[in-house]
């Protein structure tokens, strides 16, 4: 029993050492989630703010084990494309040279950048030339 006891003083000991602004944040957390999940104002009538944070945390792990999901699943896809990207032509010096001197000089010989930098550049790009 001495053992809960010291623990719930540790947790009071806890709350007591957080200042005010702490304090009023978690306390309006707590009133906003109670709108959307009003157990947790029972959980306040019967174990006060800390009971219902921890609650509140276990309430919202789901969430945010979806969105580091969400997160690695992103990062997966973006490192697919940068490798994908390092396999075009544009990744290799000596085709990006070839096609960059034909496109400038396409652009001076006619004076018309789009057709040479709007054309030939992403053809090349997707081609994998």
């Amino acid at each position: 029993m001495s053992e809960n006891n010291s623990k719930y003083q540790q947790v009071i000991k806890k709350w007591t050492d957080l200042n005010w602004l702490a304090k009023v944040a978690l306390g309006l957390f707590i009133v906003v989630a109670a709108s959307f999940a009003p157990e947790l104002m029972i959980l306040m009538d019967v174990g006060g703010v800390e009971v219902a944070a921890s609650f509140l945390i276990l309430y919202f792990k789901p969430i945010g084990m979806w969105l580091l999901a969400k997160k690695q699943q992103l990062f997966d896809e973006l490192s697919f494309v940068v490798a994908y990207l390092q396999t075009r032509a544009l990744a290799k010096p000596n085709v990006l040279l070839v096609n960059t001197v034909y496109c400038c000089l396409f652009v001076a010989v006619t004076g018309f950048a789009w057709s040479g930098f709007g054309f030939f550049i992403p053809a090349m790009v997707i081609s994998g030339a």
